[in-house]
């Protein structure tokens, strides 16, 4: 059995198997058998020791974690000091020959 990982589970349920399936949100488990009469996935959970059947909707492979994708500070730049102020100084003289250049049109 592949790896799955439970993503959801619709409320169409009877209450208690609702709340169980409820609780193996975010958990990953065995694919043990497919029910193709009614496209359900009967996923084992080893760590719990339960099993219980999952639409397609709900599952997904294991192999797509992680669910979210995290963002990695990154600085703007690694340069000293110095060599920033210089490229603003450098800039600045660029602004002011700009402006010379467009008086004398």
């Amino acid at each position: 059995g592949d790896r799955v990982l439970v993503s959801d589970v619709l409320n169409k349920r009877w209450p208690a198997e609702y709340s169980v399936a409820l609780s193996l949100v975010g958990r990953e488990g065995t694919c043990a058998a497919v029910d193709r009469a009614d496209s359900t996935f009967k996923v084992v959970f080893e760590d719990k020791g339960v099993a219980t059947y999952f639409t397609l909707s709900e599952l997904r492979p294991a192999a797509q974690l992680p669910l979210s994708l995290e963002e990695l500070q990154q600085s703007f730049s690694v340069a000293p000091a110095g060599q920033l102020a210089a490229a603003g100084a450098l800039g600045a003289a660029n602004l002011a020959a700009v402006v010379y250049l467009g008086l004398l049109l």
